[in-house]
């Protein structure tokens, strides 16, 4: 919790709040953007990351927290009162399987039924998430994610979180992935408890 969520939450605490500081005098400054980096693991339990996950789902409640309070601040400016000299924009974004020494770290001491659950999973190289975030944060995206699994991971678990652009696609997408996981989560499930079964606990 220390490195994956209190970091950013101080952050964006001391950022925010230079920010959002009232001026009397109204400037024409571009939109800012406050971006927090969380992980497609907040959208989806997955076996193996319970030391990690939660973190990673409470940055994506943060996000969603700020990003609707920000709307006190952004509509202010509009008003004959002081505000933020700029609207300021949240952006979260959750890459998946990340192809870094850090990820070939954690595959030294992963366990094997984590493997198998991540064994088709896309991997991308560090500059292709980071191209796709950028896409994202050009198109103007509010939860970007940066391959398909990630997209069908957003769309599956989006609850009040707003959609990006229109949400047609969203909306469709989700509809979608809702039936897929009526066979996608009891593979899942089934995969642990067989493990369990032939390998015992450890």
């Amino acid at each position: 919790m220390d490195t994956n969520y209190w970091a950013s939450f101080y952050l964006a605490h001391a950022t925010l709040k230079l920010w959002l500081a009232p001026q009397q005098k109204k400037e024409d400054i571009k939109p800012r953007h406050f971006i927090i980096t969380s992980s497609s693991v907040a959208f989806v339990g997955v076996a193996g990351y319970t030391p990690y996950a939660p973190a990673k789902a409470a940055l994506k409640s943060l996000a969603d927290s700020l990003r609707m309070e920000l709307n006190l601040y952004n509509g202010s400016i509009k008003s004959s009162r002081p505000s933020p000299a700029a609207a300021t924009n949240i952006h979260l974004v959750c890459p998946g399987t990340i192809l870094s020494p850090g990820y070939e770290a954690e595959n030294l001491t992963k366990h094997p039924v984590t493997k198998i659950l991540e064994s088709g999973d896309p991997k991308q190289t560090e500059d292709e998430v980071a191209d796709a975030s950028l896409r994202g944060l050009q198109r103007g995206d509010y939860v970007i994610t940066t391959q398909w699994l990630g997209h069908a991971m957003r769309v599956s678990a989006l609850g009040g979180s707003p959609r990006n652009g229109w949400g047609i696609v969203d909306v469709l997408f989700g509809w979608i992935t809702a039936i897929a996981w009526l066979f996608i989560a009891p593979d899942m499930e089934s995969k642990v408890w067989n493990w369990g079964k032939e390998h015992g606990c450890a």
